[in-house]
């Protein structure tokens, strides 16, 4: 194609181009942005979710094996994770911590430490995305098939 004389239409159309150019980039960080707002919303109400089946299954519990096996049981049911696997064992025991913080909260006699939660919380979903390399609350997105259990 020859190259077009430096002329009004030659002009227009370098603005016409420049224009569709920043138009397409702005859209891609704006995608870029809402993906990453719309990842941090979905993650915050599997927290809250988790959290608070976490909560009410702790709650009932009478002492505090019975609380950590409800925990445990939550992280099962939630997230497939089984005590029998070596690698979800570890992710189970290091959860403990955020168990604890929740059943101190709700058996405190004064004044309960939700901070306690929160941090707990915090640094066990840092140390999962330092040993995996994913967050915690992508768990959600593993599809755990399930097998039925036949009796013949």
């Amino acid at each position: 194609m020859p190259a077009m004389p430096d002329t009004y239409l030659a002009r227009l159309q370098a603005d016409a181009f420049a224009a569709d150019k920043a138009e397409g980039e702005v859209r891609k960080e704006y995608i870029a942005r809402l993906t990453s707002l719309e990842r941090e919303r979905v993650f915050a109400n599997r927290r809250l979710h988790m959290m608070q089946a976490l909560s009410a299954a702790i709650e009932g519990a009478d002492d505090e094996a019975k609380a950590l096996a409800a925990s445990d049981a939550v992280l099962t049911e939630e997230f497939g994770l089984s005590g029998g696997n070596d690698g979800h064992k570890v992710v189970i025991e290091r959860f403990r911590t955020v168990s604890d913080a929740i059943d101190a909260v709700l058996n405190c006699e004064g004044e309960p430490d939700h901070a306690a939660v929160l941090t707990a919380l915090a640094e066990f979903e840092g140390w999962y995305l330092d040993r995996t390399g994913k967050p915690f609350m992508a768990l959600y997105d593993v599809y755990v098939q399930q097998t039925p259990v036949v009796d013949f």
